[in-house]
């Protein structure tokens, strides 16, 4: 049917007359055949009228239709009265045939107008839905990149590789990550989940990510940092609660890196080593729950070739296949001997190819360089 109304578009948009004239050839031909030959050869002929009505319709709209019943009627009455007259039948006959006739092309006519309608309001319906699912994503798409930041950093001395990973790129979700340099050198990286999706969820991982640099502004302590976060999330009165993880990195100018790690109920962050994973930082409690929250501060040396691994909780938790920490540690160690964005990309290969449903997953992976060099602080990103 949308083949047929797309063809009779392009060939009788505008021009009803051209579809009425389709079939007042064929209606023509056809009563005059009726009246000059043998009745006995044609069966039924307010079918075949019937058939040419509703080809009307199809081709003209319903009025051509209803227009094309009215001639057809016509016509009927010639040929049924010729035959009443020749087989002696009453008059009634004619009368009774030609009304049935009216009612049963009009039927068609406005029945092929409702289908029509109805596939134009679909289309126009299905367009509307197209133009509201663009419109929706490019505010998706705003927001998403609202969220995170627009590059990758420059770290002395460091190697960073991040990644997002939406489960679904039509909706945005809470996932968020940051880094910025404060003034005295130092850099923060910051990594989290606010739960559900959608506007919402966006809206307050937007409200986790400005409030964490704000309170690194003003205070620098991760641990201020967090409950800072944790009381802008409960001023906001709803249940939306939210994991999240800040690192200070200070980079002292020796070969190792102090990393002071707070976690405020997020998965604990993993030092690779050639020798195994080692889960660092204090669990922590989950923000914008409760006022009274219990946040630890633990500081830990990175040495060179050292690999810190951060993550959201999209890595390991998925519908029916969810991954056990020794899994992803093993995961994680077989990446291990791969320089860091080829790490990273691996790895981001690896989890899009898991069985099972997906959550959003986002990940750091920061590497200490091997040479210990620190050369001079970028200035990008200054809190």
């Amino acid at each position: 049917m949308l083949r047929l109304q797309d063809w009779r578009d392009r060939r009788f948009a505008g021009r009803p007359w051209l579809a009425a004239a389709v079939v007042l050839v064929p209606m023509a031909i056809f009563a005059t055949l009726v009246v000059a030959v043998d009745s006995s050869i044609l069966i039924l002929p307010s079918a075949w009228l019937l058939l040419l009505v509703a080809l009307a319709a199809l081709l003209g709209g319903w009025r051509i239709g209803v227009a094309m019943t009215l001639i057809g009627a016509v016509a009927l009455a010639i040929v049924v009265a010729e035959r009443n007259s020749e087989l002696g039948l009453p008059g009634t006959r004619t009368v009774w045939g030609v009304a049935q006739f009216l009612m049963a092309g009009g039927g068609v006519s406005l029945a092929v107008g409702a289908t029509d309608r109805a596939i134009r309001e679909m289309r126009i319906t299905a367009r509307a839905l197209s133009l509201s699912e663009q419109r929706a994503m490019e505010v998706t798409g705003k927001l998403q990149r609202a969220i995170l930041p627009d590059a990758q950093p420059e770290i002395p001395g460091l190697r960073v590789a991040a990644r997002y990973l939406p489960a679904d790129v039509s909706e945005v979700g809470g996932d968020f990550y940051d880094w910025y340099r404060a003034r005295d050198g130092s850099w923060y990286l910051q990594i989290g989940d606010v739960c559900g999706k959608g506007p919402a969820a966006a809206s307050r991982a937007l409200l986790a990510r400005y409030t964490l640099r704000t309170a690194a502004m003003l205070d620098g302590d991760p641990v201020a940092m967090l409950r800072a976060l944790n009381d802008a999330i409960l001023a906001e009165a709803d249940d939306r609660y939210c994991t999240a993880a800040v690192l200070r990195f200070d980079l002292n100018g020796t070969r190792a890196v102090d990393v002071d790690v707070v976690l405020g109920g997020h998965p604990h962050a993993l030092v690779l080593r050639e020798d195994g994973v080692t889960r660092i930082g204090h669990a922590g409690s989950l923000l914008g729950l409760f006022e009274d929250i219990d946040l630890t501060c633990e500081r830990h040396d990175l040495r060179p070739a050292d690999r810190l691994f951060l993550y959201t909780d999209g890595v390991t938790d998925r519908p029916g296949a969810a991954m056990t920490d020794p899994e992803l540690h093993a995961l994680l160690m077989d990446l291990q001997p791969l320089p860091s964005n080829e790490f990273a990309g691996e790895l981001e290969r690896r989890l899009l190819n898991r069985p099972g449903g997906r959550d959003d997953i986002a990940f750091f992976i920061i590497e200490v360089d091997e040479t210990g060099e620190r050369p001079g602080l970028a200035a990008s990103g200054t809190a």
